[in-house]
């Protein structure tokens, strides 16, 4: 009877790992292949590759990070507003725009773009000295030139 006990016990036991979710380990590592498979051959190095992509990284996570501070700062009306001025090569008509939007004068409304863009370097500057082991003002310069580069 005991045994039978026993055999019961184990038979019910629950083996290690036992009540957790299974998580596959299929993973399709061709899917970065097929990504790179589809941009068309530019001459483009690895190095150059690697370095937009971590360009393109960066831009989007300050991007994000400085809209959740627009929006706790409760400007996030205006971050949507003004987003469109981040790149580089915008300007121009678009401040009259913006100053309509805003209910401002050209002037202020170039202030606030101003702003905007001093706050997103700064989030920038930020990720960046976050990446380094020991950010000096010298590191981060030359990583945020790199940076430029990389953008082209």
């Amino acid at each position: 009877m005991r045994f039978i006990g026993h055999e019961r016990q184990k038979n019910h036991a629950q083996k290690r790992g036992g009540g957790q979710h299974v998580l596959s380990l299929d993973i399709d590592f061709d899917d970065g292949e097929r990504k790179y498979r589809l941009d068309p051959p530019d001459g483009r190095t690895p190095v150059e590759v690697f370095s937009r992509s971590w360009a393109l990284g960066v831009i989007e996570t300050a991007q994000v990070k400085l809209l959740r501070t627009e929006e706790a700062a409760g400007r996030g009306t205006q971050f949507a507003k003004l987003a469109g001025f981040l790149s580089s090569g915008s300007g121009g008509d678009g401040y009259v725009e913006v100053a309509s939007a805003l209910c401002a004068k050209e002037p202020a409304a170039r202030k606030a773009v101003s702003r905007f863009r001093e706050r997103y370097r700064v989030v920038i500057r930020g990720l960046i000295a976050d990446t380094l082991e020991n950010p000096s003002e010298k590191l981060i310069v030359v990583e945020m030139a790199e940076l430029r580069m990389a953008l082209g």
